[in-house]
């Protein structure tokens, strides 16, 4: 294959395709979210995915009122980060399909995962209860975002696919992608 040919399959992410099912709206009480992934190979030649990662990126918007202007700064952070390691090949136009789930809230998600001992699940539980008062009490505003890349051998822009996802704080009622109401009681 000539220079051009592997700069255009470099471009068109060796022929896999990645698309992504999410729940629109999640809550920071929630211990995970699952996220249905299919992994298509839309190329002639096989494909070898080498791992498949999910990541819930927080971007935070904050302006800072000074005398004479405002100021508005933004940062990204990954929430979470959860990855399939496991290698496989696709066969041109075979398409693999996978669930997984991406934790979000860490106390509550560690007490599901842990065995009955009281000690574990009450510092999971404590934990779980910090990071709640913790995200609670941020005024920030924020936009959220899942994001699956899958990281295909030999290709240097790997696919991938990112949607908006609203992660609703305690008290917060859902409605559309970006809206909200807060509930005080």
């Amino acid at each position: 294959m000539g220079f051009f040919g592997k700069l255009k399959l470099n471009f068109n992410h060796g022929g896999v395709k990645v698309e992504m099912t999410a729940p629109e709206t999640v809550s920071e009480m929630d211990p995970g979210f699952s996220v249905a992934i299919t992994i298509t190979n839309t190329g002639e030649a096989p494909q070898t995915v080498k791992v498949v990662k999910i990541s819930l990126i927080e971007d935070r918007m904050q302006t800072m009122n000074g005398q004479a202007t405002n100021t508005t700064s933004s940062s990204q952070r990954q929430m979470s980060v959860v990855s399939d390691a496991n290698p496989f090949v696709l066969q041109p136009t075979e398409a693999k399909q996978m669930t997984l789930t991406v934790p979000l809230n860490m106390g509550k998600f560690a007490q599901e995962a842990l065995p009955d001992n009281a000690f574990a699940q009450g510092a999971a539980k404590l934990l779980g209860g910090l990071q709640t008062v913790m995200d609670a009490a941020d005024t920030s505003n924020f936009k959220h975002y899942v994001e699956v890349v899958a990281d295909v051998d030999g290709i240097s822009f790997d696919p991938s696919r990112r949607q908006e996802i609203q992660v609703l704080k305690p008290g917060q009622i859902g409605g559309s992608v970006g809206k909200h109401i807060n509930i005080s009681l």
